[in-house]
């Protein structure tokens, strides 16, 4: 009987640790999901004959971010900002092989980033 007594006093503290570790794991939670595949995609005028280059393709990654204040966004996401970032970043005109997605980590009414992301191979 004493040590039924000596244990009842833990369900409360279990449980509430159990609730507090649900909420931290929630808060550090993001979400990524594919917005579309190109086969070749630009922001400048180009050359059909951009595409036919023979150097190597060099993989690159470029977004276009905004901060999400409480609920409410700074400004709209672009993602033909997040292609220009990709082509300046591998230093080419035209990228191929090209999939646009949108990035999102959120502490729900605290604060967030959200991103449109451009990857592809600079040509």
């Amino acid at each position: 009987m004493h040590l039924e007594n000596a244990t009842a006093g833990f369900a409360p503290i279990r449980t509430g640790l159990l609730a507090v570790i649900g909420v931290v794991l929630t808060c550090f939670l993001g979400c990524t999901g594919i917005t579309g595949h190109l086969a070749a995609v630009s922001t400048r005028d180009v050359d059909p004959g951009d595409l036919l280059i023979e150097r190597p393709p060099r993989h690159v990654v470029g977004r276009s971010c905004i901060d999400l204040i409480v609920v409410v966004p700074t400004r709209m996401p672009n993602f033909g900002e997040a292609i220009t970032a990709a082509l300046r970043q591998g230093g080419g005109r035209v990228l191929t092989d090209v999939t646009i997605s949108y990035k999102i980590r959120y502490v729900p009414f605290i604060y967030g980033v959200a991103c449109y992301v451009a990857e592809g191979d600079a040509r």
